[in-house]
């Protein structure tokens, strides 16, 4: 299958009951072992991302309380497009609106149920003077949205490595 006609992650019946599922697919895909960008920099997944991944952050209600986070299928069922956003030669890499952040950025077709084309984006934070990223976050982002984000400087390959996935580059 074409890389950017990546399928939905259903796992059981996709409901709240089957984060475990949905993270250990997380853990064991971004962190049993190294994963690196297209540029060869090492993209470092901390414990609690796969929960973000799946869940939406929590929204104050009008008492200022917090809500509890929020399942979200349609996060969970992406989780391994973040990989081809990491990797594929297409996938653009940004510099972020926020300073100190990257954005990997992406167009790609998710079949649901039909072949879907829309915009991608990978929040990274780099480290190391750029050789390594530690990931943020990823969703879908309207046009207007990838319009701007195309706008930003591009970020320069490192200087060290070569291509990437989840193998370290050859020396």
């Amino acid at each position: 299958m074409n890389p950017l006609q990546t399928p939905l992650l259903v796992l059981g019946t996709c409901c709240e009951a089957d984060f475990p599922k949905y993270e250990q697919y997380f853990n064991e895909t971004y962190r049993a072992g190294p994963v690196f960008d297209r540029c060869g920099r090492r993209v470092i997944f901390t414990p609690d991302r796969a929960h973000h991944v799946c869940f939406a952050n929590p929204r104050h209600n009008e008492q200022k309380v917090m809500s509890r986070p929020v399942w979200r299928a349609d996060r969970a069922q992406r989780i391994p497009w973040i990989m081809v956003a990491l990797t594929h030669p297409t996938c653009q890499l940004k510099e972020n609106k926020e300073p100190g952040s990257w954005n990997y950025l992406i167009r790609m077709q998710i079949a649901h149920p039909a072949m879907v084309c829309n915009y991608y984006k990978v929040v990274v934070v780099p480290r190391r003077n750029g050789e390594e990223v530690r990931f943020v976050s990823a969703y879908k982002i309207d046009d207007h949205e990838w319009q701007n984000a195309m706008k930003m400087k591009s970020v320069p390959p490192p200087k060290k490595r070569e291509a990437g996935g989840t193998k370290p580059p050859a020396s």
